[in-house]
């Protein structure tokens, strides 16, 4: 086992920690790097933020950081909203059962038919797979009408063009405005049972959250004001962060970029390896790209990372933010901090995040909330 893998067989996470170290990062100053490397960019971070850089003022010279300005964002929640959040409960909720009187039947307007399907264009299979079609909804008009009036069991050819926004079939997602060719076999006409929106209902889909069908409104509408407001908040800091990258400049920093290229590029090899396949195949099954094109994005989004720790790094030592261990501040965020990843053992937090990250993280965290404090939406 290399250095760097047993490096990272320490500080790699359970799933649950996982996903809420990536939240919490995603909120703070790397959600470029969470997009374009979601699979282990966690690891990775945690990894490089374990290296903290000596005599920062040296590479980086800071733009102004105090009263920024940044684009406000609507975070209202709508009616129309929080209906379409209980209509997708609902929907998946709903289940389907073979109508056995209607064997042989022919399909008509309002009936709910069961197909298996191959989809392609120009000879390329887009998607295949079974569902159910509602004969009549308007989702998809022609495929609709192509199948009303034949008989359970048959099989036919359609041609059709994919409505905008067509979600009913995956592959087709991408697809909108396309003439694709079915291949359609009715197997069977359904009976819809639809959940009915009870107490019972409320309590299931919320997982206990909410117990009542009255409440579960006022349920939905503080849940997705609090995700508006934390992928605001996201979004004001990245483009505060950008901002001051923008006028700041940045001196002898490409041994950094390098060395950060490499420890990355290193597990993405490592990966690679585990899966028996080149560099080359893993990038291109898994990210659907060359691979000139992938270390391309992979080297810039090292140079932004590290503009990144620079100027975070530079704003909390000029305003003396940085967080010590056992200090007040520290034991604060770090009760924050596992309450927000699902901890009770600090010791436990600790050893899967190690604790010279978690420490970087905090003061990351508290520059960039400094820069906020003072910022102002744009009117």
């Amino acid at each position: 086992m290399t250095d760097a893998e047993k490096e990272k067989t320490e500080i790699v996470p359970g799933k649950e920690a996982e996903e809420a170290m990536k939240q919490k990062y995603s909120s703070t100053w790397k959600i470029l790097l969470v997009l374009l490397f979601a699979v282990i960019i966690v690891v990775v971070i945690v990894l490089l933020m374990k290296k903290k850089t000596d005599n920062v003022e040296k590479h980086v010279t800071l733009g102004e950081y105090k009263g920024l300005t940044y684009t406000a964002v609507d975070t209202n929640v709508s009616d129309a909203e929080i209906d379409e959040i209980i209509q997708k409960g609902i929907d998946r909720k709903t289940s389907y059962e073979l109508a056995e009187d209607r064997a042989g039947t022919l399909a008509e307007p309002g009936d709910i038919v069961n197909c298996s399907y191959v989809a392609t264009y120009e000879g390329k299979n887009l998607e295949s797979g079974s569902g159910n079609f509602e004969i009549g909804s308007g989702a998809f008009p022609e495929f609709e009408n192509a199948i009303s009036g034949s008989k359970i069991g048959d099989s036919i050819s359609i041609k059709a063009v994919v409505p905008d926004n067509y979600t009913g079939i995956e592959g087709l997602e991408s697809s909108s405005g396309v003439s694709v060719d079915f291949d359609v076999t009715l197997n069977y006409i359904c009976i819809r049972h639809v959940p009915e929106l009870d107490d019972d209902f409320a309590n299931e889909l919320t997982g206990g959250k909410c117990t009542t069908a009255a409440g579960l409104k006022d349920y939905y509408r503080e849940k997705l004001e609090n995700e508006k407001q934390e992928s605001a908040m996201a979004d004001i800091k990245q483009e505060l962060i950008d901002k001051l990258i923008a006028t700041s400049s940045f001196n002898d920093i490409d041994g950094m970029i390098e060395e950060n290229y490499n420890t990355v590029h290193k597990t993405y090899e490592d990966m690679a390896e585990v899966k028996q396949v080149s560099l080359e195949e893993y990038v291109e099954e898994f990210y659907q790209s060359e691979l000139a094109d992938f270390e391309k994005n992979l080297r810039e989004t090292m140079e932004e990372l590290v503009k990144e720790q620079l100027v975070l790094q530079a704003v909390a030592e000029k305003e003396k933010l940085e967080v010590k261990k056992d200090s007040e501040i520290y034991k604060k965020m770090l009760e924050e901090y596992m309450k927000d990843y699902g901890y009770a053992d600090k010791d436990q937090f600790l050893a899967d995040y190690d604790e010279k990250s978690v420490l970087q993280s905090m003061t990351y965290d508290r520059a960039i909330d400094f820069i906020v404090a003072s910022a102002k939406a744009e009117s």
